[in-house]
């Protein structure tokens, strides 16, 4: 059975000047209906790396020599561009809840390289965005890091792709991308997800402070990390509260 969904009156739209890209929708009385292309349901670094993917030229040209590969790799029937894309979350924007943890944590740099970033057809393109802003500084030589992936085959055309980037320098990149990627900001928990068995549709249901509303998509991507209870050993578990009920 499908969810019922009933158009609002009136969409109430947010833009976000930091994000002149996105489109927030905020909720409104009753339930709204809105129809996207992909709708990606989360909203850490993975979902930002879906979304970069999406509007990957590659994906639309190129990279495929027929409809048929393209239906094949990507889903879609033509090589036509991805339309609008649409995401869900319960924060306000990208990575929200990452930074918070690693603000938290007083993590100054990430422990992953340069090259782990959401845009991944482009390997240099954080080392491109701390050279622009002169911030290379804030690229952390790793010599472990770069001699254990030159060992396992990794090519070392540019050193600084080994470095470790500063958790400022990584946050300020993502918030690039989430302003030049075109997409909307549906804010809330996803809580259902049917298909029509005629259309081939996906009709998501999510809500926000207590009010119900629907995307339609032709596609969906749970961009959600791990799920069930976390893995925490057994010495903290008495610190966790009731964090590990919500799990």
């Amino acid at each position: 059975t499908m969810p019922v969904c009933a158009t609002s009156a009136k969409d109430a739209i947010l833009h976000r000047p930091s994000s002149p890209a996105t489109v927030i929708h905020e909720p409104d009385a009753g339930v709204s209906k809105t129809r996207v292309s992909v709708l990606i349901i989360g909203g850490g670094p993975h979902a930002l790396a879906a979304l970069s993917a999406l509007h990957e030229s590659s994906f639309a040209f190129g990279q495929f020599t027929s409809d048929n590969a393209f239906q094949r790799r990507v889903g879609f029937k033509n090589l036509q561009k991805i339309g609008m894309v649409g995401i869900i979350d319960p924060n306000e924007g990208f990575c929200e809840g990452w930074n918070k943890r690693f603000a938290s944590l007083e993590i100054e740099h990430l422990r992953s390289p340069a090259l782990a970033h959401p845009l991944a057809f482009e390997p240099m393109a954080l080392v491109n965005f701390a050279l622009r802003e002169g911030r290379e500084g804030e690229l952390l030589a790793a010599p472990f890091v770069s001699s254990k992936l030159a060992d396992e085959g990794f090519s070392m055309q540019d050193p600084r792709l080994y470095s470790l980037p500063s958790t400022a320098l990584f946050r300020d990149f993502c918030a690039s991308l989430e302003a030049r990627l075109p997409h909307e900001w549906y804010r809330g928990y996803a809580t259902r997800v049917a298909k029509d068995g005629d259309s081939g549709e996906y009709m998501v249901s999510y809500e926000c402070e207590g009010v119900e509303h629907c995307v339609v998509a032709e596609a969906v991507i749970f961009a959600t990390g791990p799920t069930g209870p976390p893995i925490v050993p057994s010495p903290f578990l008495p610190f966790m509260g009731s964090t590990m009920a919500d799990g």
